[in-house]
């Protein structure tokens, strides 16, 4: 039994108490064994570089009739038979072409399963049947499609025509959450095609004329989507010329590999692609154990955009900002010095800040009780209090003594305008008098109002205020 050299450590010269008695050489023996280990540098968040994840990710771009689909068929079949699957080849199908696919499924001797959606919803579904054993190898034919009815259901959602930079914002996201995450996390092979759009750039003549021109092609759906799997594919329809004796121009579908994150294949040219000339690829993709795989989040077409303010709602926050200019336009239309405190003064004690980007960032119900804060503090001829000029520890001792003296009565108004003057001195302490403060006032709104927590602004006390809004 090897014993830790720490337990020949010179004993202390410490005097002992005379009730405690010397260890034994075994119960060092035990504490030097179960100390435990001090943790290598990066435990529990560096790990062994592996492959985790042996599951073919693969791309295919292209315009009509360039082989898009067959390539992709093919492939799957080739992958189906390479890692000796039992259960049948998925379709999800947004164009109906998977019905064309039967023929070379039952030349290989595989059976097939379709889903026909161009549903992001339905998708979801169907990855989910397959990771619960329904299949092992997917076909997505096509992304294109699905992206279009994203757009399509965000537009109705909004009940607009055109987007705006906003709503782009909001539709990636949601991509990102309902495809890109799915189609890299999941245990499946999965494949898909994609249709193919021009790419353009602006170019200057000579003259300074402006010109927009063909710099490329790009894959027709969210401007991320090509990054996503290992493997990209670009297919194209090529006319050779006739061979000897011939008149006919030979067509051949073209695969240039755009890009393969194993480096076999990047680069490479092949007509009329098969198995084979990607099968090297596979191989290294697939030479893993399957580790730990993150869980699938899911969710309907409604909840991908539940927090996204709608136009509506961004327009009722419009319009009561307005309001609220209005109001301080009318009750104090000098720019001096003292009018500028009497407004910073009305909106400190109405919103719980004085600072403008804080007050556009609040909700609608949330401008809503603040306005009629504000419009209350007007008719009672501005901020309630004269705050006075003196050290911070006394401002903190006016609060506290507004908050449990008169005010504290049964008049709600009374109550209200109590809360309203706490918060504007609050506004002008420094930490930790204003944490001390923020305490005291959600205490007396909590024992006035029965309120409980805080709002969503910034951690401002409560709005007991319960004014209407007309």
């Amino acid at each position: 039994m090897t014993i830790s050299t720490h337990a020949h450590a010179r004993p202390s010269k410490a005097k002992k108490k005379p009730t405690s008695k010397p260890k034994t050489m075994a119960a060092v023996v035990v504490a030097a064994e179960t100390r435990a280990p001090s943790a290598p540098p990066g435990a529990g968040l560096l790990q062994d570089l592996e492959n985790s994840s042996p599951f073919v990710k693969l791309g295919i771009q292209g315009f009509a009739k360039s082989g898009k689909s067959r390539t992709a068929v093919d492939l799957a079949i080739g992958l189906h038979k390479r890692i000796d699957s039992k259960r049948p080849i998925g379709f999800f199908d947004t164009e109906g072409a998977a019905i064309f696919a039967r023929g070379r499924l039952a030349i290989a001797q595989v059976n097939g399963v379709v889903t026909r959606s161009r549903s992001l919803v339905d998708l979801a579904e169907f990855i989910r049947a397959g990771e619960a054993g329904a299949f092992d190898v997917a076909v997505i034919d096509s992304v294109s499609h699905l992206w279009e009815d994203l757009v399509a259901a965000y537009k109705r959602k909004q009940g607009v025509e055109s987007l705006g930079p906003t709503d782009w914002v909001a539709l990636n996201s949601a991509w990102h959450t309902a495809f890109s995450r799915p189609f890299v996390d999941s245990p499946l092979h999965l494949l898909f095609t994609g249709r193919a759009a021009h790419d353009y750039s602006t170019v200057v003549d000579a003259e300074g004329n402006h010109e927009s021109v063909k710099s490329g092609t790009k894959m027709r759906a969210e401007g991320q989507t090509a990054f996503e799997p290992s493997i990209l594919i670009e297919m194209q329809r090529v006319e050779l010329e006739p061979l000897e004796g011939e008149t006919a121009p030979r067509v051949v579908r073209r695969a240039t590999v755009l890009g393969d994150r194993c480096d076999v294949v990047d680069g490479a040219v092949f007509d009329n692609p098969t198995f084979a000339d990607f099968s090297t690829a596979f191989d290294v993709v697939l030479s893993g154990a399957v580790g730990a795989r993150p869980p699938i989040e899911q969710a309907s077409a409604g909840e991908l955009f539940a927090g996204v303010a709608s136009r509506g709602q961004r327009q009722e926050q419009l319009r009561l900002l307005a309001d609220v200019h209005n109001e301080l336009g009318r009750a104090w239309t000098s720019f001096t010095a003292p009018g500028k405190a009497k407004r910073a003064a009305a909106l400190q004690g109405s919103f719980g800040t004085a600072t403008w980007e804080r007050i556009e960032s609040m909700s609608a119900d949330e401008l809503r009780q603040g306005l009629a804060c504000l419009r209350q503090v007007i008719v009672d001829g501005g901020p309630i209090v004269d705050l006075p000029v003196s050290s911070p520890a006394m401002k903190l001792a006016s609060i506290r003594e507004i908050l449990t003296g008169d005010n504290a009565g049964v008049d709600v108004i009374a109550r209200n305008r109590a809360l309203i003057a706490a918060r504007t001195l609050a506004g002008s302490l420094p930490e930790p008098l204003r944490e001390q403060a923020d305490i005291a006032i959600q205490q007396a709104s909590r024992r006035w109002f029965g309120s409980g927590g805080t709002s969503g602004s910034g951690g401002r006390p409560p709005s007991p205020f319960p004014y209407p809004n007309d």
